[in-house]
């Protein structure tokens, strides 16, 4: 499984085209789903997701490439957050820094918009509930509160992980003599 996210983490034509191939026929399971439901739209909508996906997908890794200088030295550093390894060479500790700061950001980002999602995601039982759909009020209602579960604990892992890493990464522990020179 390493070996897959690598080659997709390196390459944007892998990510875009499993895009496609997950988004396409969920959409046309829709047909399936709904009989109603007509072929064409189902077909467009279908693209329109993929498309927006692939256009997150190019803008994300534009973003990071300027971010850490590449491709390669964003999957490294990713790999190492991950594990907790914490870069010897100063471009890797500059290209880890930048990563650092670009992930605070987007924590602070998602933590003012977290109590937005959770209406919506309350909202929409509410709305089953108003047409008298019970069963599946209360099903997207343990759906919902599941993946906020979910995105609590994930929020709170990547949190830890930054703050240790820039703990790792203070000035004090570029510097080992000044630590030494202190006592």
């Amino acid at each position: 499984m390493t070996g897959l996210k690598e080659r997709l983490a390196h390459s944007l034509t892998a990510q875009v085209v499993l895009s496609f191939a997950i988004v396409m026929p969920l959409s046309l399971l829709t047909v399936l789903i709904e009989p109603g439901e007509a072929l064409g739209a189902a077909l467009v909508r279908g693209v329109l997701v993929a498309a927006g996906s692939a256009v997150f997908l190019v803008v994300r890794q534009l973003r990071h490439r300027a971010l850490t200088g590449g491709v390669d030295a964003l999957v490294t550093s990713e790999r190492r957050l991950t594990r907790g390894q914490v870069p010897e060479d100063p471009a890797g500790r500059e290209a880890m820094r930048g990563l650092l700061a670009q992930r605070r950001g987007e924590l602070r980002r998602s933590g003012r918009a977290l109590p937005f999602f959770v209406l919506m995601l309350a909202a929409l039982p509410m709305l089953f509930l108003k047409n008298g759909r019970s069963v599946d009020a209360v099903a997207t209602l343990v759906l919902g509160a599941a993946f906020v579960g979910f995105l609590l604990v994930m929020r709170r892992r990547n949190l830890r992980r930054v703050q240790v890493m820039e703990k790792a990464l203070a000035p004090e522990a570029d510097a080992p003599d000044a630590r030494a020179s202190a006592h």
